[in-house]
């Protein structure tokens, strides 16, 4: 993990995106974001479960965020009897999905979260259930950001010098970890970011991360991709998409 972390802007450090301290969830602002490094704090589920719906967090956020808001959820059913710590559990799941209906990410993750909270009540009641979260939650961060940089390092090779590359709305880690590495082989390139309305996505999060890594970037408006094409300025496309 710390090979990844250090090639990451602020903004995709996962401590970040989500963390889990004590009893309370700080979740990343990214509406604030380059213009401020904030922090939303959360004390229970509800209030978790509210700054995914207002978008305090997007992309890889709601999921990390989710499972912080069960980890607090386990906390909370620390002395209640088994039958009773998994019909919390399962309604603080609920709530969580619920929150990005169409995030099959969250709702996946979440599901095999609960088979450690499953696991961890079978065992030793409610007690357990906060660190099984955790446990989880660190487990699976680091094999998905794993994947993120075997898909850079890959994708990297895609890339030549001099390349042109346009993206659209924040494509977040394993695109990153791409430049990045493309940048420390001193492959020379330039990345064109759409600003991506209505929330602006690639001005808010794609442009900043890239400046922030020393890559040159340009913002440009959300129609302007063709154009840059028709001059020649495009070598390469990068996105991502929703599974």
């Amino acid at each position: 993990m710390n090979e990844i972390v250090h090639l990451l802007p602020f903004v995709l450090n996962p401590d970040n995106i989500a963390r889990y301290e004590d009893g309370v969830v700080w979740i990343g602002d990214r509406r604030r974001y380059p213009l401020a490094q904030e922090f939303v704090r959360c004390t229970d589920v509800e209030g978790v479960a509210q700054a995914i719906e207002q978008m305090v967090t997007q992309g890889s956020g709601p999921w990390q965020a989710a499972a912080c808001g069960l980890a607090l959820a386990g906390r909370q059913v620390a002395r209640m009897e088994p039958v009773v710590a998994w019909a919390h559990m399962e309604q603080a799941q609920k709530r969580l999905v619920a929150t990005r209906p169409t995030n099959t990410a969250l709702a996946r993750r979440l599901e095999l979260a609960m088979g450690a909270v499953r696991a961890a009540i079978e065992e030793e009641g409610g007690g357990g259930v906060e660190t099984a979260v955790l446990q989880w939650l660190h487990h699976t961060r680091a094999q998905i950001y794993g994947d993120y940089l075997t898909r850079a390092r890959h994708a990297t090779k895609l890339i030549n010098d001099g390349d042109g590359i346009l993206t659209m709305c924040f494509a977040e880690a394993a695109f990153i970890l791409t430049l990045a590495l493309a940048y420390q082989e001193g492959k020379r390139i330039h990345v064109y970011v759409p600003e991506t309305r209505p929330y602006l996505q690639g001005a808010k999060l794609t442009a900043p991360s890239i400046h922030e890594l020393g890559i040159p970037v340009t913002l440009i408006g959300d129609n302007m991709g063709a154009a840059l094409m028709e001059q020649g300025r495009i070598q390469k496309y990068f996105t991502a998409a929703d599974l």
